[in-house]
């Protein structure tokens, strides 16, 4: 039996295989839960007034905060944890002992960056950039140390391609919420009560079947400013794009469908999880310890899961990722710390060579320079599979 708007329980409510694009809603949901910074939801009386209650309010947060990314001066340092239990990857932990930190200013089409990588403790390279964003994008770089002049890199004629200005990415996700906000009006749901670990919980479903999506991609195809900016972004044309929208559609089945499900408490409105369902697949989202933390299963096997943490309490803001794939044995975490700074980053790029344009004279001094630097070297060493020498320490005896 399929869903009715807003039905009561019923025990004929079936799972049917769901469609690729209802991961698009999916991910948008995470999006909106997650970015709400709280975990309780109004007390609602259907399932259409909650997730229309989560949509608005993500959308003034994100609204305010589009605001603010306009201009970005932070103080950043990046660094990775791998954890690998496959012998088909080796010298992994190389990974785990470099780190990058410096500072970025971005300020709408223009950005400068810096940057120190380390290997360990010690210094491998550091530079300063200036990368244009737009119509004619630009990418600046200048090697500290290892080169005196400023390098521009062009790109290459597949890339000259793609527009890269940040606004036409912002035209495009405000035009995907609008869509996915249209679809939201005139969506079918569901609620009910249902016992989870032992406790009677509200289920609020979103039902992602294909009128959802046609209504989506409808409305994104009939918009023009979209599908321009979209055009600029992809490299394809708009009548490349159409025709992959319609493929799309095409493609999906009457019975594909996925659910969206919000679980909260029954008295309280608490938010417990967010979970994605079909035939084949579940994905769930939910929080535990000050986490996010998200899983994916094909039917009873977990295929990957991980974690998300943020932190702005503190001067130092953090955002720690953290992922593990089953099948290949593979975890990693990714911690980046950051905090505002009034360091402004300075690159003269009025004189400076193409990347192509490099003399040979100059490309040996800069061999030249790695190979009097011992870090370097040694890390170079690693990456070709050699053992890493212990440094040598005062009072060694050879």
């Amino acid at each position: 039996m399929k869903a009715k708007k807003n039905l009561d329980y019923d025990d004929e409510f079936k799972i049917e295989k769901g469609s690729s694009a209802g991961i698009i809603v999916l991910i948008l949901m995470m999006a909106l839960v997650g970015g709400l910074g709280y975990y309780y939801f109004a007390v609602v009386d259907s399932a259409k007034n909650l997730f229309m209650h989560i949509y608005d309010k993500m959308d003034g947060i994100y609204t305010d905060r589009a605001k603010e990314s306009n201009k970005l001066n932070i103080n950043y340092s990046l660094s990775t944890k791998l954890k690998i239990n496959n012998l088909e990857y080796k010298n992994y932990e190389i990974i785990n002992n470099l780190s990058v930190s410096g500072v970025l200013n971005h300020d709408d089409d223009t950005n400068y960056l810096t940057g120190l990588l380390n290997y360990k403790s010690d210094k491998l390279v550091s530079f300063t950039s200036k990368i244009v964003t737009g119509n004619e994008s630009e990418l600046f770089v200048k090697y500290d140390d290892v080169y005196d002049k400023v390098i521009k890199y062009e790109p290459d004629e597949e890339m000259s391609e793609y527009d890269y200005d940040v606004n036409n990415y912002k035209v495009v996700l405000e035009k995907v919420k609008d869509a996915f906000k249209y679809a939201l009006d005139n969506a079918t749901y569901d609620k009910k009560y249902i016992k989870l670990d032992k406790e009677y919980v509200k289920k609020y479903t979103l039902v992602v079947n294909k009128e959802f999506i046609e209504n989506m991609y409808n409305k994104l195809s009939q918009d023009k400013e979209y599908m321009d900016n979209l055009s600029k972004i992809t490299g394809e044309k708009i009548s490349e794009i159409q025709e992959g929208m319609e493929k799309e559609l095409a493609d999906i089945k009457d019975n594909d469908v996925d659910y969206i499900s919000v679980y909260t408490k029954i008295f309280t409105s608490e938010f417990i999880k967010l979970e994605g369902t079909n035939e084949d697949d579940n994905f769930t989202f939910y929080m535990e310890d000050n986490k996010y933390i998200f899983e994916y299963m094909e039917g009873y096997n977990l295929k990957f899961s991980g974690y998300f943490k943020y932190n702005e309490v503190s001067e130092d803001k953090s955002v720690t990722l953290g992922l593990d794939f089953i099948d290949d044995k593979i975890g990693m975490e990714i911690y980046l710390i950051y905090s505002d700074t009034k360091e402004k980053v300075e690159l003269d790029t009025k004189d400076y060579i193409l990347s192509d344009d490099i003399s040979e004279k100059d490309m040996e001094k800069i061999y030249a320079y790695m190979g009097e630097n011992e870090t370097i070297m040694n890390f170079l060493e690693i990456l070709a599979g050699e053992e890493e020498e212990p440094k040598k320490v005062e009072g060694d005896v050879l």
